[in-house]
């Protein structure tokens, strides 16, 4: 099949399989220069700029999905990894799901709650990530909701610089990861989840809450066990609800 896309592409093969759309946006006042999206046609990546409030742009580039951009590869790097494994495979499907439908501008907050610190999420470390308008994606990880309460150890921060993370005096108190348009959520599920078991030593025996996501329940919170109003624990490793007191209160204070 041949579609007719405008911009400096032309005509251009397209088959029905993920492929990386690159746009150059045009107006004035932009905020982001480009667009980028994983779309199946030309048609619905201009409908995906739309959506992210891109009204004049020119499809310049497409391309394959690279070996690092399949989910496969995130998926096998989970269950392959001595420190993750398949046990974690559910809480990655669940930020998946989640993070395909997290709308432009919006972040997501997955929050651990640990047992070496008794459940609460002010010493509990998080990983937040925003979507941009461009389609890049950022990851920001902290050691705790309250970062006064909770800052980050120079070892801890170490381990994170190590796998890559960004150093927190760049661009603020959190350390961040970017990623471009054409990334995988499963890639970055790993990232999120390999960071918090060897930097923070999250253990499958904790427990997560994804804060501001009134329809997880009865949607992506069927991958994981509930052992709590809103908290959750990968399958097999749930505690009884009795068991756990939680605080409702999930400020970020950073």
């Amino acid at each position: 099949m041949v579609v007719e896309v405008r911009g400096t592409v032309g005509k251009l093969p397209t088959g029905l399989h993920p492929q990386v759309y690159n746009f150059r946006v045009s107006g004035s006042n932009l905020r982001y220069p480009t667009f980028g999206c994983v779309a199946l046609s030309p048609a619905e990546a201009h409908q995906m700029a739309l959506d992210a409030g891109m009204t004049d742009v020119a499809l310049t580039r497409i391309r394959d999905l690279g070996p690092r951009e399949l989910d496969s590869f995130g998926q096998r790097v989970l269950t392959d990894t001595p420190f993750l494994g398949s046990a974690w495979m559910p809480l990655a499907q669940a930020i998946r799901e989640l993070g395909v439908r997290l709308p432009y501008e919006k972040t997501l907050v997955l929050q651990a709650l640990t047992a070496a610190n008794g459940y609460d999420d002010d010493g509990s470390p998080f990983v937040q990530f925003l979507r941009r308008a461009d389609g890049s994606l950022q990851a920001e990880i902290g050691s705790g909701r309250s970062l006064r309460h909770r800052p980050m150890t120079l070892a801890e921060r170490d381990v994170l610089v190590g796998l890559e993370w960004s150093e927190p005096n760049v661009l603020g108190p959190l350390m961040t990861k970017t990623y471009l348009p054409g990334f995988s959520w499963y890639l970055v599920a790993f990232d999120a989840l390999i960071a918090l078991t060897l930097a923070f030593a999250v253990t499958e025996h904790d427990h997560v809450a994804f804060l501001n996501q009134p329809d997880f329940a009865v949607r992506e919170g069927k991958l994981l066990t509930p052992v709590g109003d809103g908290v959750y624990a990968l399958p097999g490793y749930g505690l009884p609800r009795s068991a756990v007191r939680y605080d409702d209160d999930a400020n970020c204070d950073s």
